[in-house]
């Protein structure tokens, strides 16, 4: 409760920053890159309308540790140092870490080392560290001035990196700039086909039939 109301109240200091009162959307777009081990899918989480959140959380995405076993975790793009296949097989923020002011917590992420046998580490076991782990949780964040004007209109939060046949749900707290208040997130990626949503929606029907006949 505590970080909320840091939170809100960076909101409120810089929400006026921005013009644009949106109201706050998420979305997610696969993203295709040649660097990116076979075995993996990596995905960009959009949002609009927001300038601040708290307690950003993901189990089960892939990492890399690019400072060879050090306890520095690859948060931002800068902790990769522009390599590109780094940068291609990890989750992390896609903003530098001087766009934004931390009102409680710091990021963290573990990784294990464990990469399962179905991702080709031919690309990235040079890179060292590298598996399935963790990342964010108990963090509250807002833009800073500019950055928070861009976020309004438009902002690549981060990207995620999952493995293949996986499901991840990106979890935690957004502040929508139009009301000043909480909106809790919980987005599924990647995000079920409409074909699978289709055979889920008509075995729900067909187990109502059969209910129905009972």
């Amino acid at each position: 409760m505590k970080s909320l109301k840091i939170i809100l109240a960076l909101v409120l200091v810089l929400g006026m920053t921005g013009t644009s009162f949106a109201t706050f959307t998420i979305g997610l777009t696969e993203t295709f890159d040649a660097n990116l081990a076979a075995g993996l899918r990596s995905f960009t989480i959009h949002t609009t309308g927001a300038v601040a959140f708290q307690d950003l959380a993901l189990s089960g995405v892939h990492q890399l540790n690019m400072d060879f076993g050090t306890i520095t975790p690859s948060i931002y793009p800068a902790d990769l140092f522009g390599n590109p296949i780094s940068l291609a097989n990890d989750t992390h923020l896609l903003f530098p870490s001087t766009d934004i002011l931390i009102g409680a917590g710091a990021f963290t992420e573990t990784n294990i080392n464990n990469n399962p046998a179905s991702i080709n580490m031919a690309l990235i076991a040079p890179l060292n560290e590298a598996g399935i782990g963790t990342f964010g949780g108990g963090t509250a964040f807002a833009f800073k001035a500019e950055a928070a004007t861009a976020a309004l209109a438009g902002l690549d939060l981060m990207q995620i990196v999952i493995q293949t046949g996986s499901t991840v749900f990106l979890t935690g707290i957004a502040i929508d700039n139009a009301t000043e208040t909480p909106v809790a997130l919980n987005l599924q990626i990647p995000v079920p086909e409409p074909s699978t949503i289709l055979m889920l929606l008509a075995g729900s029907l067909c187990l109502l039939a059969v209910r129905s006949r009972k």
